[in-house]
């Protein structure tokens, strides 16, 4: 779904299926709010919302997540923009399949960070290998000038099943790949990559 526009706001839809990423927002574009939108299944290196350059939407960036929890209490956590709204997704390739829930982006020691309590609900979806994945947003009002950003680099929760699938025509190579898997253990020093015998 392409779009050039302005003051605009997108929520609650499911977006699928596209031979691009799910949303992309042209260069002039600002003030889109989009929030709790189901986007999977993409095309563009399954990227769910593409901005066409750093000054789209008022140059806000994409939060972060910085650790995920499964051992109690199934605690999502990561660094945004203060006062901004975190929406939380899982999904097997990095978009926004399901929406988990948000929390509030608070200046702690100087830093904006967030902390988010996955629901009761989600935590044996989120303990399936179906899931891979989550990713975040952050919407901010700024001066009544709100805008949503894009999807944070994906968190990585379950073991990834590497396929066989060729890196096409789109940036990088695709979760799941090898490729993937060992670019990823390249820039993440901790991470390994183990093989096992397909039964």
């Amino acid at each position: 779904m392409f779009l050039d526009a302005e003051r605009s706001a997108y929520s609650s839809n499911i977006i699928t299926g596209n031979s691009i990423s799910g949303i992309s927002l042209a260069d002039g574009s600002s003030e889109n709010i989009l929030i709790q939108n189901l986007i999977y299944n993409n095309a563009n290196g399954f990227r769910g919302i593409v901005f066409e350059n750093s000054a789209v939407n008022g140059g806000i960036e994409p939060p972060t997540i910085e650790n995920y929890d499964d051992s109690e209490s199934f605690i999502v956590s990561g660094t945004g923009t203060v006062g901004a709204i975190i929406e939380v997704f899982a999904d097997s390739l990095g978009e926004g399949r399901g929406f988990l829930g948000s929390a509030v982006v608070v200046d702690i020691s100087g830093a904006g960070e967030w902390i988010f309590n996955v629901p009761s609900i989600f935590q044996d979806t989120l303990s399936s290998l179906s899931i891979q994945t989550l990713t975040a947003i952050q919407t901010i009002d700024n001066e009544g000038s709100v805008n949503t950003s894009e999807f944070s680099e994906p968190y990585i929760i379950n073991p990834t099943l590497v396929r066989n699938v060729a890196p096409a025509t789109q940036t990088g190579y695709p979760i799941g790949s090898l490729g993937y898997a060992i670019d990823y253990a390249n820039t993440n020093l901790n991470s390994t990559i183990t093989f096992h015998p397909c039964n």
